[in-house]
C-alpha cells in the first residue's frame, strides 16, 4: 500500500497535466479561453494548479529569484491592468489564464524533473491524433483549410486552422526525440503526415517559421549529419509534399481546394487584404500603447479600443496578431518588458550552461527551444495563445527546458507559490459556483457576482427592454457602460430607450449622444448603428446638417461616407470576406439600403445627383448580394 501510494505521489503531477492537456487538446466544446468557451477548463485548472503546488512543496529547488521576479512583477501588471481596465467585462478570462501558467512555472521550474520524457509521449501521441483528425476533417468537411481538433462542434465555422499550425509548429520538433537506440521508421512517417498537415493548415506564417526551425535544425546538427541522415530528412520531407498534394488531389473529387500558387504568393484579394490588415493592427498597436503606456487598456480590451480608429470596414481583430504588441497594447509597456525580461533570463541561463551538459539533454532543449521559437515567431504574425492547449505547452516547455540546467538544487519549501495557487484556486471555485449557477439553474443573476460577466448586463438590459421595462433595462446599460464605456453595443440599446417614445425618460439629447457614441465606437464594423443613425436622422431626433458634439457629422458628407461602405460591403457578400456572408449584416446593408432610397424620395433636398445615382446602383447590388448570401448559406454544413 505505502508502495502504490508512494508511486502514486510521484507521478501525480505526470498524469494530472498529461490529462488535464489531452482533454483540453481534443475535447470539442471549449475553445478559446478569451470568449469565455474554455473559462471552465481554465478554472478547473486552477484549482488543481493549487493541489499540485501542495504535493510539489518540498521539492530540491535551484534557489533562483531574477526570472520569478520578472514573472511575478508581469502577473500583479496584470491583474493592475485589470483593475483600471476600458473592457472589464470581459477580460478577466485572460488574466486567469495567464496567471495559471505564471503559478504553473513556479512549481515545476527550477526543480530537477524526472518524467519530461513520459510528457513528451503524450506530446507525441496527441500530435499523431490531431494530425488523424486533422485528415479525416479534411476529406469530410468543406473547410478548405485543415484546423485538426482545432474547432467547436456546437456552432457552425468556428474553425481554427492558424491555431492548428501553431500547435503543429510547437510539436513537430518533439517527434524529432528518439523514444530509443533504434530509429524508427514508423516515426518518420508520422513526421512526414505532420509536416503535410502544417502544409495543409494554409498558413503563411507557419511556412515561413517552419522554414526557420529547418534552417536552425540545419545548422545545430550540421556536424552529425552523414548521407544516411541526410538522404533520410530529404525522403521525409519530399513524402510530405507527396501527400500534401496527394490529398488535395483526393479532396477536389468532393470539395474545393485552395489554390497553391495563389495563395504562396499573396496572388488574391484576400491574401492582399490580410497582410495590409495587420500591418494596420500592429500601427495601431503602437498608437494605442502609447495614449496608455503604464496599464494599456487592459485585458483582451485590443477590439474594442481599436474599432474607432479602424481604417477598413470589417477589417479588425480581438488581438493585434502580435504576441508582444498584445501584451503591450492591452497590459502595458512595463507588463511586455517583464515578460521579455523572463524569457531573456530563460536564455541567457540556458546558454551559460549548455556546454555543462550531456549531448541527450544537449538535445532536448535544443528541440524544446525549436518548439519555443517557433511558437513564439508564429505569434508575432498571428496570435493563437489564446487556446489553452498552445499557451500550456508554451510553458511546459519552458519549464522543461529550465529544469535541465538547474545546477543545484537545495531542499526548500515553496511558500509563495503554494500561497498564490490556494489564493488563484479560491478565486476560480468563485467563478464556478457562479458559472455552474447560471447555466445550470439558468438563474441570470447569479452572473451579478462573478468577475466575467461577458455581456451579461447588456443581455439583461436587452430582456428587460422588449418587455418594456426601461427603469431595470438603464439600470443594467448604467453598469455595463461603467465597466466597460467602449461597447457600442451598450450605447446602440441605450439609443432605443432614450430616442423611442415609451421610455419616459427620453429626450432628443440623449437620443444623439446615444446614437453618435455607437458610432464613434463602432463606425468600421456594424450597418445597425448607421441604421439607427438614419432613422433617428429622419424621424428629427438627430441634427441632419451638423452636430456641434461630433465633428465631421455633416449630414452631406457622413451620407457619401456611407455610400461608399455600402457599395464596397456588397462585393465583400460576394467574396465573402470574413464570413460575413453567414452575418446579420447583409440584412441590415439592404434594409439601409431601402431607407435611403425611400428618404431619397420623400425628401430630395437631402440627396444631390451623385447620391441618387449611387442609391440606384447600390439598389442593383442588394439584390445581387441577398441572392449571393442566400446561395452561400445555403451551400454551408460546418
Amino acid at each position: 500500500m505505502k508502495n502504490i501510494l508512494k508511486n502514486f505521489k510521484e507521478n501525480f503531477s505526470l498524469w494530472a497535466l498529461g490529462i488535464f492537456f489531452v482533454v483540453d487538446l481534443f475535447n470539442p466544446l471549449f475553445k478559446k479561453y478569451d470568449y469565455g468557451a474554455e473559462y471552465p477548463l481554465v478554472l478547473g485548472f486552477c484549482v488543481l494548479l493549487a493541489i499540485l503546488a501542495v504535493v510539489e512543496y518540498k521539492k530540491m529547488r535551484e534557489q533562483v529569484s531574477l526570472e520569478k521576479i520578472f514573472l511575478l512583477i508581469f502577473g500583479l501588471l496584470t491583474i493592475l491592468s485589470f483593475s483600471f481596465s476600458q473592457t472589464k467585462n470581459i477580460g478577466f478570462s485572460e488574466v486567469i489564464a495567464f496567471l495559471s501558467v505564471v503559478v504553473l512555472y513556479l512549481i515545476y521550474a527550477n526543480q530537477q524533473i524526472d518524467w519530461k520524457e513520459k510528457f513528451l509521449r503524450i506530446v507525441k501521441m496527441s500530435t499523431l491524433i490531431a494530425v488523424i483528425m486533422g485528415f479525416l476533417n479534411y476529406f469530410m468537411l468543406e473547410e478548405v483549410r485543415m484546423f485538426g481538433p482545432f474547432f467547436n462542434i456546437l456552432r457552425n465555422g468556428n474553425v481554427w486552422p492558424n491555431a492548428y499550425a501553431l500547435f503543429l509548429l510547437m510539436t513537430w520538433p518533439v517527434l524529432l526525440l528518439k523514444s530509443g537506440e533504434k530509429v524508427s521508421h514508423w516515426r518518420n512517417v508520422v513526421i512526414a503526415f505532420t509536416i503535410a498537415a502544417l502544409l495543409l493548415t494554409f498558413s503563411r506564417g507557419a511556412l515561413l517559421v517552419f522554414g526557420g526551425q529547418l534552417v536552425l535544425l540545419g545548422i545545430y546538427f550540421f556536424r552529425r549529419m552523414d548521407k544516411k541522415k541526410i538522404l533520410t530528412a530529404v525522403t521525409v520531407f519530399v513524402a510530405a509534399i507527396a501527400i500534401f498534394f496527394a490529398s488535395n488531389y483526393a479532396r477536389s473529387f468532393e470539395h474545393k481546394v485552395i489554390n497553391v500558387q495563389e495563395r504562396v504568393t499573396f496572388g488574391n484579394d484576400e491574401s492582399v487584404t490580410s497582410k495590409q490588415e495587420r500591418i494596420e493592427f500592429w500601427k495601431a498597436a503602437i498608437q494605442l500603447s502609447i495614449q496608455k503606456p503604464l496599464l494599456g487598456w487592459g485585458p483582451f480590451s485590443f477590439r474594442y479600443a481599436y474599432n474607432p480608429i479602424q481604417k477598413t470596414f470589417l477589417a479588425n481583430s480581438d488581438h493585434p496578431h502580435n504576441i508582444f504588441l498584445k501584451i503591450t497594447v492591452e497590459n502595458g509597456i512595463p507588463a511586455m518588458v517583464c515578460f521579455l525580461a523572463f524569457l531573456i533570463t530563460i536564455l541567457v541561463t540556458v546558454l551559460k550552461r549548455f556546454k555543462t551538459l550531456d549531448q541527450k539533454s544537449k538535445d532536448m532543449v535544443f528541440i524544446l527551444s525549436l518548439a519555443v521559437v517557433g511558437g513564439i515567431m508564429h505569434d508575432m504574425i498571428d496570435y493563437n495563445f489564446n487556446f489553452y492547449a498552445n499557451l500550456f505547452l508554451l510553458f511546459i516547455y519552458l519549464i522543461f527546458i529550465r529544469s535541465i540546467v538547474v545546477k543545484k538544487a537545495d531542499e526548500g519549501r515553496n511558500n509563495a507559490t503554494v500561497i498564490f495557487s490556494v489564493i488563484l484556486a479560491v478565486i476560480a471555485i468563485w467563478e464556478v459556483v457562479f458559472l455552474f449557477a447560471s447555466h445550470f439553474t439558468h438563474n441570470q443573476k447569479a452572473l451579478d457576482y462573478s468577475l466575467y460577466p461577458r455581456d451579461h448586463f447588456q443581455a439583461l438590459a436587452k430582456d428587460q427592454y422588449e418587455v418594456k421595462n426601461f427603469q431595470d433595462a438603464a439600470a443594467n446599460l448604467d453598469y455595463e457602460l461603467k465597466i466597460n464605456p467602449l461597447d457600442a453595443e451598450a450605447w446602440y440599446l441605450k439609443s432605443k430607450m432614450d430616442c423611442g417614445e415609451e421610455y419616459i425618460l427620453n429626450n432628443a439629447s440623449d437620443c444623439e449622444t446615444d446614437v453618435l457614441n455607437a458610432l464613434k465606437l463602432n463606425p468600421m464594423n456594424e450597418f445597425k448603428y448607421y441604421l439607427e443613425y438614419y432613422k433617428q436622422a429622419f424621424n428629427g431626433k438627430i441634427e441632419v446638417v451638423k452636430s456641434e458634439k461630433n465633428e465631421g457629422m455633416d449630414f452631406s458628407k457622413f451620407l457619401k461616407k456611407t455610400l461608399s461602405l455600402l457599395d464596397i460591403y456588397a462585393g465583400y457578400v460576394n467574396m465573402n470576406v470574413h464570413f460575413t456572408a453567414y452575418t446579420m449584416n447583409v440584412e441590415t446593408a439592404a434594409e439601409l439600403i431601402d431607407l435611403l432610397a425611400a428618404k431619397s424620395l420623400s425628401n430630395p433636398p437631402l440627396f444631390d445627383k451623385d447620391d441618387l445615382a449611387k442609391i440606384k446602383e447600390l439598389q442593383v447590388k442588394k439584390i445581387k448580394m441577398l441572392n449571393k448570401m442566400k446561395e452561400l448559406r445555403s451551400q454551408r454544413t460546418f
